[in-house]
């Protein structure tokens, strides 16, 4: 960095405080998302109850998940577009990401293939039987790249869940690079404040174009036609799992992130402020209300939820040391959850399926969706503490070692 470019950065006190309250919205998306897959893979017949029905809409788990991840990931991009931070090294952004998620991703693939023999097997057509085992080496090798989602008949293969990491991937990829135009833009116009919105609004226009597509392409379908398109081994399903589709879920994150930004550089207590605390309860609670009673349906549904994601962030990241939120999101046993999250996400749901395939869950009963959750979970925390401590914190400490290096040294 050159002298003139040191005397020009803002000071370090404009840079955004740690936020509090982040993990435990972690383990509050992993724990959704493991409950629902409870109830649809062991359950499925306590939907009909009227107090079970709602647990269903804990699939947008993930939506919270791609919402933390454009507010997390755009948070130090946006302040450097703002000129309160230097851009981040691009070199240990990309070093980050693949320690983030390769390490443990590889582990619960191969463990979930070779050892529990429960991986997702291909398929080559729409409405195939669903098929657990171990993959072949080929198809081994591709879903240890995340290229399993590129093709109709490997699409979800291996953990069902990745899908998500693809998306999550190519995110990590298309970030830097909207960032760079937006940095290009800003120079040649001179505003700051335009050129950190570049970033959000591509990836909310790229996410609204897809689900627009999804909904004309849907069109006149029925039922089991609607849930092949989206899930079946086409390539309607290949687009419908892809950052196509979802790019609008982490924009919503990244306006958090931004204005999170601005408020702290020009009115740190705004939102203290009561009608901007209730304004964004309000948000929440409506979302929350339509989907209960049915007022939210379509491919833009996440849309909507990721809105109301991004308005209980904000929420919970400025909530003071006394409110019941703070003390909800800062719980210690959600804080570990949410520290041991993406090995949580990872492990569930073979978990599941290993359990289904011996006969050792409980019977689909009401009784029995509680006590499989229980079982489910605790064996999945298990696992999961083993696989963080053993593999994905030796890797965060790689990633802290790659940062130190690369930091220069003070004369």
């Amino acid at each position: 960095m050159t002298s003139n470019t040191t005397t020009t950065m803002p000071r370090a006190r404009n840079a955004a405080p740690k936020l509090a309250g982040i993990e435990g919205l972690r383990g509050v998306a992993a724990l959704s998302v493991l409950v629902y897959h409870v109830q649809r893979g062991l359950n499925p017949s306590s939907r009909a109850n009227v107090f079970f029905h709602d647990l269903t809409y804990l699939s947008h788990g993930v939506t919270l998940f791609f919402v933390l991840s454009g507010f997390l990931l755009y948070r130090p991009f946006a302040a450097a577009l703002l000129g309160q931070m230097p851009h981040p090294d691009l070199r240990r952004y990309f070093v980050s990401r693949f320690l983030r998620i390769f390490p443990a991703y590889l582990v619960v693939l191969w463990a979930t293939s070779i050892a529990l023999r429960t991986a997702f097997l291909p398929r080559n057509s729409n409405g195939a039987a669903q098929q657990a085992g171990a993959l072949s080496w080929p198809d081994l090798l591709m879903a240890s790249t995340l290229a399993q989602g590129a093709t109709p008949r490997s699409i979800r293969s291996g953990l069902e869940v990745a899908w998500t990491l693809g998306v999550e991937l190519s995110f990590y990829i298309l970030l830097p690079a909207a960032v760079w135009l937006a940095a290009i833009i800003g120079q040649r116009c001179r505003g700051r404040l335009p050129a950190a919105l570049i970033p959000p609004c591509l990836f909310l226009a790229l996410g609204l174009t897809g689900k627009l597509w999804l909904l004309i392409t849907q069109m006149g379908l029925t039922g089991s036609e609607r849930v092949n398109l989206e899930w079946g081994a086409n390539w309607g399903a290949v687009a419908a799992r892809s950052i196509l589709i979802h790019a609008d879920l982490f924009a919503y994150g990244m306006l958090a992130a931004l204005a999170l930004h601005l408020a702290h550089a020009h009115a740190p207590r705004f939102f203290d402020r009561p009608m901007i605390r209730v304004s964004l309860q309000a948000i929440v609670l409506a979302v929350t209300a339509g989907l209960v009673i049915g007022l939210i349906t379509g491919p833009f549904t996440s849309s909507v939820v990721a809105i109301a994601a991004a308005a209980l962030l904000l929420l919970t990241a400025t909530a003071s040391g006394q409110s019941l939120l703070h003390g909800i999101t800062n719980a210690p046993v959600l804080r570990w959850c949410g520290i041991v999250s993406f090995s949580v996400y990872l492990w569930h749901l073979p978990v599941i399926r290993w359990l289904h395939n011996r006969g050792w869950v409980f019977p689909d009963t009401y009784w029995g969706l509680l006590t499989n959750i229980a079982l489910i979970l605790s064996l999945t925390l298990l696992l999961a503490a083993a696989t963080y401590y053993a593999i994905e914190a030796p890797a965060l400490r790689m990633k802290d070692r790659h940062r130190d290096a690369r930091r220069p040294r003070r004369s």
